[in-house]
């Protein structure tokens, strides 16, 4: 099971894309947003990722918010008291759809939860039970009111832990 592998090696980075678009975006990710040279971009914290037989399947990536987001994102859910506890934020969950159900996204946030020592906010759309399901069982709370984002006509959670 090659599951889980944090960070990034030489050998991880080189590794080929799984068809389809999203999968294609996760790996360009990798080798480009987050590998430059082996290191993270300023705006990442730490990536991990999960591969099956040498493919990457998923990707979580912890981020360095810039405080005008952080601000924004505490006010919008009318806790703005809390922000300056939160410089970490859980960017962003992606899975293969066929390894969706086979625990691999609790897998990596318990891997990334481990890698963490300081506060972590994340946001989701409220509607969207698995990855909030996800974050609940890895120990996230709801904090303050689902808010409306600015993105579409749908409402945010503002996830701590």
């Amino acid at each position: 099971d090659d599951y889980m592998q944090n960070e990034k090696s030489e050998e991880q980075v080189d590794e080929k894309a799984p068809p389809g678009a999203k999968a294609e975006r996760m790996v360009k990710h990798i080798k480009a947003g987050y590998a430059k040279d082996g290191k993270l971009t300023p705006k990442e914290k730490s990536i991990a990722y999960a591969t099956d037989q040498g493919q990457p399947v998923g990707v979580i990536v912890l981020k360095n918010p810039v405080p005008t987001y952080r601000n924004k994102v505490f006010a919008a859910a009318g806790v703005p008291e809390l922000e300056r506890n939160y410089s970490t934020e859980l960017g962003y969950v992606y899975l293969m759809p066929e390894y969706r159900t086979r625990g691999v996204a609790p897998g990596l946030l318990r891997l990334m939860n481990r890698s963490i020592n300081s506060p972590v906010f994340a946001t989701t759309r409220e509607n969207n039970t698995t990855i909030n399901k996800i974050l609940q069982f890895g120990g996230y709370k709801v904090t303050g009111q689902p808010y409306t984002s600015g993105r579409g006509d749908y409402n945010l959670f503002l996830w701590t832990k």
